[in-house]
C-alpha cells in the first residue's frame, strides 16, 4: 500500500502548489511501501526483507538482495506483479535453465550423487543456462554437444538425460507456491 502525503497538513500543501509545484516534487511527502523490513548483520550492513502478505496466496517472504530502499521497493512491485499474474491470469513467470538447476540442487540435495549432478549440470549452463525453460528444446543443446565430442556418445546421452529429467521435474513437479501451475507447461524430448 503507497501512503501519500503523509507528514504534511493542508496549509503545505496550499503553499507547495502556489508555487507551481506539487508536495512530492518538493520532498515533503513520504512515500513508503509496506511489506518491507530492513534486518543489520553483524559486520554493520543492511539488507531489504520482504515479509509481506498477499490475498490467495499468503505469506511472501524473501530477501531483496540490496540495501538500497528505492531499488528494494521496486523488486517488491516486481514480485506483486509477478504474483497477480500467476495468481490471476494464470501466466507462468519467466524461469531460466539455471534457476531449474538450483531448484534441483536444493531438492536433491541428500541424494549420493548431488556432486556429480552438479557438475554435469553446471558444464550446461554456458550454453543454456540463460535460456528461459519455455524456449529450450532438442536443437537448444547442439553447441553442448558439439562441445562435448570428445567424450563417448553414451556418457554425453547419460548427461543430457539428466537435463532432460531437470526439465520434466519443471513440468511435471514444481508448482508456484498457492497455485497448481507448474514452471514449464511441457517438457521438451531431448534426443
Amino acid at each position: 500500500m503507497v501512503q501519500r502525503g503523509a507528514n504534511i497538513n493542508h496549509e503545505e500543501r496550499s503553499y507547495y502548489a502556489s508555487n507551481g509545484r506539487s508536495a512530492l516534487e518538493w520532498g515533503a511527502a513520504t512515500m513508503t511501501i509496506k511489506g518491507l523490513q530492513k534486518r543489520l548483520h553483524v559486520d554493520g550492513s543492511h539488507v531489504w526483507y520482504i515479509d509481506k502478505r498477499v490475498k490467495r496466496y499468503g505469506r511472501l517472504c524473501e530477501s531483496t538482495g540490496t540495501d538500497n530502499r528505492e531499488e528494494a521497493e521496486r523488486y517488491l512491485l516486481h514480485r506483486l506483479h509477478e504474483l497477480r499474474e500467476v495468481l490471476i491470469y494464470g501466466e507462468r513467470p519467466t524461469r531460466t535453465f539455471q534457476d531449474a538447476i538450483q531448484k534441483y540442487e536444493s531438492t536433491f540435495a541428500k541424494k549420493k550423487s548431488i556432486k556429480r549432478d552438479s557438475a554435469v549440470l553446471q558444464e550446461m549452463v554456458p550454453f543454456i543456462g540463460h535460456l528461459p525453460l519455455s524456449r529450450i528444446s532438442d536443437a537448444s543443446f547442439d553447441r553442448y554437444r558439439r562441445a562435448q565430442r570428445q567424450i563417448s556418445i553414451r556418457t554425453r546421452n547419460q548427461k543430457l538425460a539428466l537435463a532432460g529429467r531437470v526439465l520434466k521435474l519443471a513440468a511435471t513437479v514444481w508448482c508456484f507456491t498457492g497455485t497448481n501451475l507448474t514452471w514449464l507447461d511441457r517438457a521438451p524430448k531431448i534426443y
